[in-house]
Order: C-alpha cells, then sequence, then structure tokens
C-alpha cells in the first residue's frame, strides 16, 4: 500500500512539473522562436544577416567618407535599435551615415580693376549634405581647402607698354559672415596656368549659424586675371 501511495505522488509531481508553464506577469510564455535579421547598409560594406532570437550588440560596417551612426528600425531613420533587439518577427535594421568628406565645384571668373578701388568677386562655400547638428554634438571640426588655377593675360594697349607694372597682384582668401577667416594676400599671378590652395579651419558647430565665402580681388587695372578649376573640399574631422 505504501509503495502504491509513493508511485501515485511521483506521476502527480511528473504531471504537475510538465504541466505548469512559467509565465511573465500572468501573460503567455515567452517566445524563443528563432527570427531572420537582415542588414541594409545603405552603401556600406555587406552585413551578413542572423537568424537569432535576440541581437545584443550592433553589427559593423563601414563607408569611405562616412561615419557609422547605427541600426535603425525603418527606412527613414528616425527609429534607433535598442539593444538588446528581441524580433517580433522576419526583420530589416537600415544603416544610418554621417557624411564627413566632399567636393564640390565653383564657377570659372576672372577679375580686373576698372573705376573701383578694389575688384571683388565672391563664391559661397556651402556643405550641402551634412548632418551639422549631429556631427556638432560629436565635436567635429571641419577643414575646408580652396585648389584653383590662376594665370593673366595682359590687358593694358600703349605704345611699347609705357607706364605698364607687370605682372599683377591678387589675394585670395576664405572669410565667414563676420569676415573673419584665411588670407593669401599679395600672390603674384603668372602667365601659365598655375594651382594654389587657400585653407580655413572652423567646427561644424560655428557653420550652424555661419556661411563661407571664397573671394578673390585685385587692385589691378592693367591685366585680367582668371580662376578656373576651383575645386572645394570640405573635411569633417576630429
Amino acid at each position: 500500500m505504501k509503495k502504491l501511495i509513493s508511485i501515485i505522488l511521483i506521476i502527480c509531481t511528473v504531471f504537475l512539473l510538465f504541466a505548469c508553464t512559467p509565465t511573465i506577469d500572468g501573460g503567455t510564455a515567452p517566445s524563443f522562436t528563432l527570427k531572420t535579421i537582415k542588414f541594409d547598409t545603405n552603401g556600406g560594406t555587406a552585413v551578413k544577416s542572423k537568424v537569432t532570437s535576440s541581437l545584443n550588440s550592433a553589427p559593423t560596417t563601414s563607408r569611405e567618407n562616412y561615419l557609422f551612426y547605427g541600426w535603425y528600425l525603418d527606412e527613414q531613420l528616425t527609429q534607433p535599435v535598442v539593444y538588446p533587439f528581441v524580433p517580433t518577427g522576419n526583420t530589416t535594421l537600415y544603416a544610418r551615415w554621417l557624411k564627413l568628406q566632399s567636393s564640390s565645384q565653383c564657377r570659372d571668373v576672372s577679375i580686373k580693376l576698372d573705376d573701383r578701388y578694389e575688384c571683388n568677386v565672391s563664391c559661397t562655400l556651402a556643405p550641402n549634405g551634412y548632418d551639422l547638428e549631429t556631427l556638432a554634438l560629436l565635436g567635429y571640426k571641419l577643414r575646408v581647402e580652396v585648389h584653383f588655377e590662376v594665370k593673366y593675360k595682359k590687358d593694358y594697349d600703349v605704345w611699347l607698354d609705357i607706364g605698364y607694372m607687370g605682372a599683377p597682384k591678387f589675394t585670395a582668401a576664405i572669410v565667414n559672415s563676420s569676415n573673419y577667416g584665411t588670407v593669401m594676400d599679395d600672390v603674384t599671378a603668372k602667365e601659365t596656368w598655375t594651382r594654389m590652395m587657400v585653407g580655413y579651419n572652423t567646427t561644424a558647430a560655428s557653420m550652424l549659424n555661419d556661411t563661407l565665402y571664397l573671394q578673390f580681388s585685385t587692385t589691378n587695372m592693367q591685366n585680367i586675371i582668371y580662376f578656373s578649376e576651383i575645386t572645394v573640399d570640405y573635411v569633417f574631422h576630429k
């Protein structure tokens, strides 16, 4: 009789162990079914899909001239992934990038003094396509470099060039809205194309409320100075 009671107790215990399913806050038991997570790198290096029940950290990817800024749940990049990430179904995550470097062109210009004190031409330098607010929060700096070709052509029609002053001088500058910046002053132009560069250092935070200008100027009235192949390089860096 005692053996029979013992057997019945064992059967009941086993039944209770298998029949009772643990729940969370009175709900159903969590599901640990494996899900497929795909990664859309938006131009970055490929990342292999993962088959998992959760993602504890962000896989890395890279893209030239860009900073990887995390994975997002939507293509519009408005919902960042929070880790550990537990997918509710097969999911695609999207990479967000911050552009750090690019180049642009300015139109060709020429300058010569007429009846004014100084001849000045200006081009606005705008680093388009950058998330300046986020780069400012991250403490990024900005280096702007303008590369250009320059030469002059005599435009002084006097017999035997009497009074001709020779090769002209010019100024190339990158300045901000307060007229502060980098100036290459009294540069002598040549009759053949010469490659030159002027640079300027600032910060992403400063660019939130500032504008940069490229300026060429001269006080010479006997020559025409030509500027061509004007390339502007923007490089954000730490």
